[in-house]
């Protein structure tokens, strides 16, 4: 019954695969979704941060994740403390 099915959607021109969820995002196109995604302020501090700290930051993350890795972390977990440890800092210095 199911084959009888399929084989009339598709006589009638609509695909089985034409019910699927479409995606709101292209794996291939895009590396994640939604980074451009924002407020304007965000492109106004992306051009005001300083270079050298971002970069100091970028090298000790890198760095952390290596370390975190290496002790049999999952991505996931690594990603949720970093996470955590943003916000906190985030609040502190606020």
């Amino acid at each position: 019954m199911k084959l009888k099915k399929i084989i009339a959607e598709h006589n009638l021109g609509e695909l089985p695969s034409s019910k699927l969820i479409k995606m709101k995002w292209n794996p291939l196109t895009e590396a994640e979704p939604g980074l451009d995604e924002g407020p304007n302020a965000w492109k106004r501090m992306d051009g005001l941060h300083n270079l050298r700290l971002m970069k100091q930051i970028e090298t000790n993350a890198a760095t952390l994740v290596k370390e975190f890795s290496e002790e049999g972390f999952e991505e996931e977990d690594i990603r949720a403390w970093f996470d955590r440890q943003l916000i906190k800092v985030i609040k502190k210095n606020m």
